[in-house]
C-alpha cells in the first residue's frame, strides 16, 4: 500500500498529470514541455525527476522525454477517476454496484459523455435518437417511454430499422397504453426480472441512465456519441440481452 500511496501523491500534482498528459501525445525535450505548459525549467525538471522516479516516464538519447508504458496504462485508469470527479453529484445519487465488475472496471470509457439533469431534455434527446435510427434500436428500461412509440411506430412500418427492447419482468404499462403491434422479423422482445440501467442506443449513439440510491432510474441521461463509449453500451447491452428471458412483461401479454 506504501507503494501505492506514493504513486497516488505524485499524481495528485496537477503539473504533473498535465506533463504526463502531454508526453503521452509524443516525446519531447524539457524546454518544449517548460514552454508549452507554461512553467519555469526548475519547476518542469523537478516533476520531470518525480515522474521519472515514480516509473511514469523516462529519457532517451537525444533527451527527449516519454511516456513509459506503465505511464500509459495510469492514464487510462485515471479515465475513470475523471469521470466520476466531473459528474460527482450525479454518482453521489446514482448507483454502479450493480453493473457486471468489468464494466465497472471500464467506467472511463465513459469520459466524453455530456450528461443532462433534466428529465424532459433527456426524454427529448432519447426520441431524436429513435428517430435518427437508421439499421436498428436497442432498448432497456424499467419503464414504457410512451413519448417514443410514434417514432418506432414509424420506423417499423417502413421496415428499415430493427428494435430490441428488454423490459422488466413484471413492467405494469401506463393505463389505456396500446403496445405497438407485433412485427416478426423487425422486433425482438425479452425480460428481466432486475433492471438497473436505462439505455437506447442505436448504430452511432446512445442515451444511458443508472439507477438512483433511491432504487428509481430518474432518466437523467448521459449522450453517448464517441465510438469508445458507445462500444461501452453497446457490449453492455449485449451481456443483459444473453442473460434475459425470451417473451414480453406479465402485463403486457396481448403484445
Amino acid at each position: 500500500m506504501e507503494k501505492l500511496g506514493n504513486l497516488m501523491f505524485e499524481l495528485a500534482n496537477e503539473d504533473r498529470l498535465r506533463i504526463l498528459i502531454r508526453l503521452q501525445e509524443k516525446a519531447i525535450r524539457l524546454t518544449q514541455i517548460s514552454n508549452k505548459l507554461k512553467l519555469n525549467m526548475q519547476e518542469t525538471s523537478r516533476h520531470l525527476s518525480r515522474l521519472s522516479e515514480a516509473g511514469l516516464v523516462s529519457k532517451d538519447a537525444e533527451g527527449r522525454f516519454r511516456i513509459q508504458p506503465f505511464g500509459e496504462e495510469i492514464l487510462i485508469l485515471l479515465d475513470g477517476f475523471e469521470f466520476l470527479e466531473k459528474h460527482r453529484d450525479y454518482f453521489n445519487s446514482h448507483v454502479l454496484s450493480e453493473l457486471p465488475p468489468s464494466f465497472r472496471y471500464r467506467i472511463g470509457e465513459l469520459k466524453t459523455c455530456v450528461l443532462s439533469n433534466d428529465f424532459f431534455t433527456s426524454l427529448h434527446l432519447t426520441d431524436n435518437l429513435i428517430r435518427r435510427a437508421e439499421k436498428y434500436v436497442w432498448m432497456i428500461s424499467d419503464q414504457v417511454l410512451v413519448s417514443s412509440k410514434p417514432f418506432a411506430k414509424e420506423l417499423i412500418e417502413k421496415g428499415t430499422t430493427k428494435f430490441r427492447w428488454i423490459l422488466l419482468e413484471d413492467l405494469m404499462p401506463p393505463p389505456d397504453f396500446e403496445p405497438l403491434p407485433f412485427v416478426s422479423g423487425r422486433m425482438e422482445r425479452k425480460t428481466l426480472k432486475k433492471i438497473d440501467v436505462a439505455m437506447a442506443i442505436t448504430e452511432k449513439e446512445a442515451q444511458l441512465a443508472f439507477r438512483g440510491t433511491d432504487g428509481k432510474m430518474d432518466f437523467r441521461t448521459f449522450s453517448v456519441v464517441d465510438p469508445l463509449p458507445l462500444n461501452w453500451c453497446k457490449e453492455l447491452y449485449e451481456y443483459y440481452w444473453t442473460r434475459a428471458k425470451i417473451g414480453r412483461p406479465k402485463a403486457m401479454e396481448n403484445w
